[in-house]
């Protein structure tokens, strides 16, 4: 098997589940001289990880290609509530001139960020390349398309329905359920329930799409879990749009 040296980290409290490393100056050398690697391959989700590591790639001269993926302003500002611009955006400037400079290749993940990178990073347009995402057609096929599971997404309460059968089930009671109508199209999201996912204007396209004072037009339902569930649930009352829940392997 691969060996997966691990690094001290900590825990941001608005996203638990991951871990910002912070590594030791004598941990890195440490790592490198052990492996021998021969190519690493660096992300920019971990800033401190990765902005160390493409230093040692480089005074090690071992080749690095380094992927974005991430808005690290946008996040410091979701962390840190009421920083401001100010700090993130010179923070994230700072470090993106820095790493891209010692990673011979630079890939992103979209059009927009590669120019930023490119016009505001002062990154060479001859070290960045678009890093186009692939799709598993395995397990998403139209072949497996299922009416039981239409069925489910059609059936499924929203916000409001979820509500009052909860309070009728605390009062002894039963709550009538109120299906959408069986030829309506869905749309899913699935992913995340976070800021950095702009789920946010789920409820406003929610509100554009079906008025409260017409007919629906389609089934709007979210499938994922994460840190601002609270927040959308409480945004989508009277939207009509259904909380499915996280969501695995062939369902």
């Amino acid at each position: 098997g691969c060996e997966v040296p691990r690094l001290f980290g900590i825990r941001p409290q608005y996203y638990p589940e991951h871990s910002l490393t912070v590594p030791m100056p004598w941990d890195l050398p440490i790592v490198f001289a052990r492996v021998r690697p021969h190519c690493v391959h660096l992300m920019d989700a971990s800033m401190f990880l990765s902005g160390s590591l493409s230093f040692f790639c480089w005074l090690f001269e071992i080749p690095c290609v380094m992927s974005h993926h991430t808005r690290i302003d946008m996040y410091a500002t979701y962390i840190l509530p009421g920083i401001g611009s100010l700090v993130p955006n010179t923070l994230m400037y700072l470090y993106r001139r820095l790493t891209t400079g010692f990673a011979p290749t630079n890939l992103a993940v979209c059009t927009s960020l590669a120019n930023q990178m490119v016009d505001h990073f002062g990154c060479r347009p001859h070290r960045v390349a678009i890093w186009h995402s692939g799709t598993d057609t395995r397990s998403f096929n139209p072949k497996l398309r299922s009416d039981e599971t239409r069925l489910e997404i059609l059936s499924a309460p929203d916000v409001d329905q979820e509500e009052a059968e909860a309070a009728a089930k605390a009062a002894g009671k039963a709550a009538p359920r109120r299906p959408a109508p069986a030829d309506l199209p869905i749309v899913l999201y699935v992913g995340r329930i976070a800021p950095e996912k702009d789920v946010d204007i789920i409820a406003d396209m929610a509100r554009l799409v079906n008025p409260p004072d017409r007919p629906p037009r389609c089934r709007i339902a979210v499938v994922g879990k994460g840190p601002t569930m609270p927040a959308l649930r409480e945004s989508l009352r009277g939207t009509g749009v259904a909380l499915l829940g996280p969501r695995y392997n062939k369902d």
